[in-house]
C-alpha cells in the first residue's frame, strides 16, 4: 500500500494522497487489506493465527501494477500521479453479511476526467466470497459509475447512503447469485 502513497511539497505547504488501509473486526476476527492490492491478512485472537488470503481475479489485475512518483513538487505533477493511481484497481473494506454468510468487496478503476471539477467516474466490481474466504464470484457492475457510499449489510440486503433532495436516504440492493 504504501507504493501508491504521493507526496507534493511546495515551500511551506505539502499535500498526500494514499491508499487506504482497512483493519477491521467482523465476527470476533481481525482483518486488515489494503486499497492497492487484493489480498487479505485474517488474525483470530487467543490462537496467535495470521493468515494471508490472496485471489487471482479474473476481472481485474489483482493489484495495481503501473508504479508512480511518490514525490512531485508541483500540483500538475500530483494530479497527474493520482491520476496514474486511480486508474487502476483499488479494493474497498470488506463487507460481511450476517444473514448468508458471506464477505463482499468492491473494487473500482476510475476513468479519465475531461473537465477537472466532474465528479470522478469509476467502473465497478464486486467480489464475494464464503465465510472461509474463498472467492465465490466476481461481476462488473456496468450500470454503476462508483461505489455505494457507506455500505453495509442488513437482512441478507446491501444498503447504501444516498442524497434524495439533500436528506439522507437509503438505496437496497437485494444481490442474486445465478
Amino acid at each position: 500500500v504504501g507504493e501508491y502513497r504521493i507526496l507534493l511539497q511546495m515551500d511551506d505547504s505539502f499535500s498526500i494522497y494514499v491508499e487506504e488501509l482497512f483493519l477491521q473486526q467482523i465476527a470476533g476476527k481481525y482483518f486488515l487489506s489494503g486499497g492497492s492490492v487484493n489480498s487479505i491478512y485474517r488474525f483470530v485472537a487467543g490462537q496467535d493465527s495470521l493468515q494471508l488470503f490472496e485471489f487471482d481475479f479474473s476481472l481485474v489485475a489483482n493489484e495495481k501494477e503501473i508504479p508512480i512518483n511518490n514525490k512531485v513538487s508541483s500540483q500538475e505533477e500530483f494530479q497527474a500521479e493520482m491520476d496514474k493511481a486511480r486508474s487502476q484497481i483499488g479494493f474497498d473494506k470488506l463487507l460481511f453479511d450476517e444473514k448468508t454468510k458471506r464477505f463482499y468487496r468492491f473494487g473500482r478503476i476510475y476513468k479519465p476526467r475531461v473537465d477537472i471539477e466532474a465528479p470522478l467516474k469509476a467502473q465497478v466490481f464486486l467480489f464475494a466470497f464464503d465465510e472461509n474466504l474463498k472467492l465465490i464470484g466476481e461481476t462488473e457492475i456496468p450500470d454503476w459509475d462508483k461505489v455505494p457510499s457507506n455500505a453495509f449489510f442488513k437482512e441478507g440486503k446491501l444498503w447504501s447512503y444516498v442524497n434524495v433532495d439533500d436528506e439522507l436516504g437509503f438505496a437496497v440492493f437485494t444481490l442474486s447469485f445465478n
